[in-house]
C-alpha cells in the first residue's frame, strides 16, 4: 500500500495549502472520501477490463460486465478494508471477506440488471453505462461496507 499511501499523502498535502475549508470538509468526512477515491481506482480497472473484453475482444456486455466486476472484487476489498476504513485487524476478515462476497454477488446482479436496461433497453453507450452503474452502486456500497462489513466494535 505504500504507493497509494504516499500518492494520498503528497496529495492531502498539496490540498490544505490550496483548499483549506475543502480540506476541512474532507477530514471530517476521511472514511467516505477513501472509499471514494479507492472506488475510482477500482471503477477505472473495472471500464479497463469491460473496454478490453468487450471493445477489443467482442465478449457480450454482460459477460464482460461480470468478469471485470470479478477481476476488481479482491483489490477492491483490500481498499476498502485497510484504506479506506483503517481496519487493519485480520481477526474478522474472513467474515468481513463473506459479507463483502454476499453484498458483491447481489451488486454483481444489479449490476447486470442495470447494464442490460442501459445498453439493451435505453440503448446508452456501454461505457457510460457502466460508469453511471458504478456510481449508483459506490453510494450503496458505502453504507453496506461502513456500517456492516467494517463496522467498528464497541
Amino acid at each position: 500500500m505504500p504507493l497509494i499511501d504516499n500518492s494520498y499523502f503528497k496529495l492531502k498535502r498539496w490540498m490544505w495549502k490550496k483548499y483549506p475549508r475543502l480540506m476541512s470538509y474532507f477530514q471530517r468526512h476521511k472514511s467516505a472520501v477513501k472509499f471514494a477515491l479507492s472506488g475510482c481506482i477500482t471503477g477505472t480497472l473495472d471500464l479497463v477490463f469491460l473496454f478490453i473484453l468487450h471493445g477489443v475482444f467482442g465478449v457480450e456486455v454482460i459477460t464482460a460486465t461480470s468478469i471485470s466486476f470479478v477481476l476488481c472484487f479482491i483489490l477492491s476489498f483490500y481498499l476498502q478494508k485497510v484504506w479506506a476504513f483503517r481496519v487493519r485487524d485480520n481477526k474478522g476478515t474472513f467474515r468481513q471477506m463473506a459479507i463483502y462476497f454476499a453484498n458483491g454477488f447481489l451488486v454483481l446482479n444489479y449490476n447486470g440488471i442495470l447494464m442490460h436496461l442501459f445498453v439493451h433497453v435505453f440503448g446508452v453507450w456501454y461505457i457510460l453505462s457502466q460508469l453511471l452503474v458504478n456510481i449508483t452502486i459506490g453510494i450503496g456500497n458505502y453504507i453496506f461496507s461502513r456500517f456492516i462489513v467494517f463496522r467498528k466494535k464497541i
